[in-house]
């Protein structure tokens, strides 16, 4: 059970970040790369840096950890393989869900961060050094050169649909997830309250968007009435100065206007009419249902491509960025995955 107390001790230095009580080296190192992350990622801001921290903090609760190890019985001998993670950059410190498995699991690590993020994912992981400096040595290689084929048993990759084609094209012939590009959705009735809308909207824009739980579309019945809509998330309208989003927004209003694309405009998001799952950053797209079945079809149709449908029948409006650890992107459950290696 040494990993789980090491998680849970790297859960305390998280506090420690989220309260600004950085009382070592390694903590201030890390305080300092989230302030500067910006500056490397633009969509990097402090506040999404330390949102997903606090959302990491969840899953390192002692409580959360005991069900976790319990539940897959982790506290086994294993003969421990070399996973290769493979992470995106498109939410702070995204791949250390799969770091987290693989290590719980009793194997070895080696990272291979997105240039966009692979400054603040190795300084976040140093921290583990400077708990249990044997641990991390043993265990944990950040690398972000070429990894050689011999170096490693098994693929975790995380990708675009183009960059997911090279993923299976040069690790087919290993154990492997591969993800590629999915979104989620929201299913509304039109008798949501004005608080579940506002909840909506951070499912909307927490990350700019950017992240595969952000929602994209927004299955409504016919007749919905947008006022409502557009009221409720009126308090996320300062997401309008970020620079690469407003940009992205404007860029999309000058398009569709020049295009005579019909769309609906609260000057920070534009709605338009679009069956397509995934919309641009700045857009959301909106598609009408008629009968329950319509909604079973949709769902059916785009099943590879959806993350997670939220709604009164699904995910609890505010909750797409919030996933506990037992919650799997694509529904792949990668702790058995590692667990037959």
């Amino acid at each position: 059970m040494r990993n789980k107390t090491i998680f849970i001790e790297l859960g305390n230095q998280i506090d420690k970040i989220i309260n600004q009580n950085t009382d070592n080296e390694a903590l201030k190192t890390l305080q300092l790369t989230i302030a500067k992350a910006q500056h490397i990622n633009h969509w990097f801001s402090e506040a999404n840096c330390l949102e997903a921290l606090k959302g990491i903090r969840v899953w390192l609760e002692p409580e959360n950890l005991s069900s976790f190890f319990t539940f897959y019985a982790l506290s086994q001998v294993v003969i421990p393989k070399t996973v290769l993670v493979i992470t995106p950059s498109n939410i702070p410190f995204v791949g250390f869900h799969d770091v987290f498995c693989v290590l719980a699991t009793g194997n070895k690590v080696i990272v291979k961060p997105s240039s966009n993020d692979a400054q603040l994912l190795e300084t976040f992981l140093l921290l583990i050094k400077t708990i249990s400096e044997e641990f991390y040595n043993q265990n944990i290689t950040v690398q972000s050169s070429i990894v050689k084929k011999e170096d490693f048993e098994a693929v975790i990759a995380t990708g675009s649909n183009n960059t997911g084609r090279y993923f299976e094209a040069y690790f087919g012939h290993l154990p492997n997830i591969i993800r590629k590009n999915r979104n989620s959705l929201a299913i509304l009735t039109g008798k949501e309250t004005k608080e579940e809308l506002y909840l909506l909207g951070k499912d909307i824009f927490q990350y700019y968007g950017l992240g595969c739980r952000n929602v994209t579309q927004i299955r409504l019945p016919i007749n919905y009435d947008f006022n409502v809509f557009f009221e409720a998330i009126e308090p996320h309208k300062p997401i309008i100065h970020h620079g690469a989003y407003c940009n992205n927004y404007t860029y999309h209003k000058a398009l569709y206007s020049m295009n005579l694309v019909p769309f609906f405009d609260n000057n920070f998001l534009l709605l338009r009419e679009d069956q397509q799952l995934h919309s641009p950053i700045g857009v959301l797209h909106y598609s009408y249902y008629s009968t329950p079945k319509d909604i079973e079809q949709y769902l059916e149709i785009n099943k590879e491509q959806i993350q997670c449908t939220v709604g009164h029948q699904y995910i609890a409006f505010g909750e797409t960025q919030q996933p506990n650890c037992f919650q799997y992107a694509d529904n792949v459950d990668t702790v058995q995955f590692l667990l037959t290696l």
